[in-house]
């Protein structure tokens, strides 16, 4: 464990998406005892979530630089700061900046990483989870513009953290990988204590905080939602207040009910793996750089 920080800095969680950020949110980044935590809801309250969906001269740089003046010891987590995802994460390389123009160099940042080829599995159910039809191809390789899209290249963690980097230097920005926090969560915790240099996390009994959807389950949700209203639906047959999406979907998530067989393919977990060879060289220098021991899991 690091000594407490003589002059505490702002700390700031950006994602990736499904890196146990929900599980962490929860039971752990609430529970801070010398931070003031801003979750989802704060976060758009305070409006920060301009940041990620405005003009840049429509944010108010000022109320916010104000807001963080008297505390320097706040904590951010929002996922959507490393995208948004399905809209291209298109402002993943801006974000950086606006960053900047709040706190300046005085900012810790956090990023959680999964290895590409699980966590663009865990994206397409998510994907189907809020109404997508789409194939896995399709969804991995067609090049369409507006919403229902990710972009490949927003996953090269490489360049994300040297984006950060030179923003906020090196010494500033900690990686963790999510496997890490599977195969030893007692090491991540001591991880995140590192980083935050002035907490004493203790990891309570893990209980199961979302569990997504599998099997048959997400075959018939993919293709019920050609015809109701979801979040993500262009057009539909069947309204929401006869048939709901979410209700069901929920529902589903809760119970054994059809969590059976395998949704993905051979066709489609081959497709996966050529899609992650892409990444396997700039794993391989974030390893280098910053020994996270990230072909122990199967990274590159």
């Amino acid at each position: 464990m690091q000594n407490i920080e003589a002059f505490p800095m702002n700390k700031i969680h950006i994602g990736y998406p499904k890196t146990a950020t929900t599980f962490l949110q929860r039971e752990v980044f609430k529970e801070l005892k010398n931070h003031k935590f801003i979750g989802h809801s704060e976060f758009r309250k305070l409006g920060l979530i301009n940041l990620i969906w405005k003009a840049d001269r429509s944010i108010d740089y000022d109320n916010l630089k104000e807001l963080f003046r008297s505390n320097n010891n706040n904590f951010i987590s929002f996922e959507d700061l490393s995208g948004p995802l399905f809209q291209g994460s298109i402002m993943i390389d801006e974000i950086p900046n606006r960053l900047f123009k709040i706190f300046g160099k005085e900012l810790k940042v956090l990023i959680t990483i999964r290895r590409q080829e699980d966590l663009l599995r865990s994206i397409y159910i998510q994907y189907i989870h809020q109404g997508g039809t789409n194939s896995l191809y399709n969804f991995l390789k067609k090049d369409s513009l507006g919403m229902n899209r990710i972009d490949l290249n927003a996953f090269n963690f490489l360049e994300t953290y040297n984006r950060y980097k030179s923003v906020f230097g090196n010494s500033n920005i900690v990686i963790l990988p999510y496997e890490k926090f599977k195969i030893n969560p007692t090491e991540f915790i001591g991880d995140l204590n590192d980083f935050f240099e002035n907490e004493n996390i203790i990891l309570k009994k893990n209980k199961v905080v979302y569990r997504s959807m599998d099997g048959l389950q997400l075959r018939l949700l993919k293709n019920l939602n050609r015809f109701i209203q979801t979040p993500i639906s262009e057009k539909y047959i069947i309204p929401p207040h006869i048939i709901n999406q979410s209700k069901i979907r929920f529902w589903w998530q809760d119970s054994d009910f059809l969590r059976i067989g395998n949704f993905f393919n051979e066709e489609d977990l081959q497709l996966l793996k050529t899609v992650s060879r892409r990444y396997y060289d700039s794993n391989r220098q974030l390893d280098e750089q910053l020994s996270l021991n990230l072909d122990l899991y199967k990274y590159y």
